[in-house]
């Protein structure tokens, strides 16, 4: 007797229902679909990923280094040398910059008609490169006293990651502020820029030293929700085909 399935077997084609249960069919399919989708789309995905999966690794490290205080201590702390996941947090920061460096293509390629696109484009490239760089000359460790050095190369490359992000809110509001809607994120904007310029410096005031770290994750929580949204917006406007 011959198997009903035997009977649709054809050369060697395979019959739908069996392909269904291929796992190398489905993971195929999805390369497939991947391929199609623009490459400035796929760019910017990598632009919305990328503050949440370091938002994710910062509270990941943060629960997992032992004797770690997040209200006190900054993030740079648990990636320190002597930091027993610090390996961790300066990978999430390469991984970060990665994305959001081939994210600075996507972002341009969304705003290209506005010759401010390759301003804000290099903005996001610099800020990027500096982040990845948080990787290469991690944070001091606090000394034995509980003194942390105030001044250090990790501080400066911080400062030079940082400025440009300030700076991209404020560019991409300015290309933006025409379109229709944008008026209470154009203003969310300005809010994060407003808390985030003392940032460079919060380390330095000795007064503010107990809610620090604190104040820190409330600065890295904002300006990564705003990172995300602004590419979820130009995301959406790709897909209907409109320009920011």
């Amino acid at each position: 007797m011959i198997h009903p399935l035997s009977e649709r077997v054809v050369g060697n084609a395979v019959p739908q229902d069996l392909e269904a249960f291929c796992p190398g069919h489905s993971v195929k399919a999805w390369m497939q679909r991947i391929r199609r989708v623009p490459f400035h789309r796929l760019a910017l995905t990598s632009s919305l990923l990328a503050p949440v999966l370091l938002l994710t690794i910062i509270l990941a490290v943060s629960l997992a280094t032992p004797n770690y205080d997040p209200f006190r201590e900054t993030i740079s702390q648990m990636g320190t040398s002597e930091s027993r996941y610090g390996a961790w947090l300066n990978g999430g920061y390469v991984l970060y910059g990665a994305l959001i460096a081939l994210g600075a293509f996507g972002w341009y390629s969304s705003l290209r008609q506005d010759r401010r696109a390759g301003f804000l484009a290099a903005l996001l490239g610099i800020h990027a490169l500096g982040t990845m760089l948080l990787a290469v000359f991690p944070d001091a460790p606090i000394v034995p006293g509980g003194v942390e050095p105030k001044f250090n190369a990790h501080n400066t490359v911080s400062t030079v990651a940082y400025l440009p992000l300030v700076g991209t809110i404020l560019v991409f509001n300015l290309i933006s502020m025409k379109t229709a809607g944008h008026r209470a994120f154009s203003l969310f904007g300005l809010v994060v820029v407003g808390v985030n310029v003392p940032v460079p410096v919060i380390t330095l005031v000795d007064a503010i030293d107990p809610i620090c770290g604190l104040l820190q994750r409330i600065f890295y929580t904002l300006t990564c929700s705003w990172q995300a949204v602004a590419s979820w917006q130009l995301l959406k406007r790709t897909r209907s085909g409109g320009e920011a």
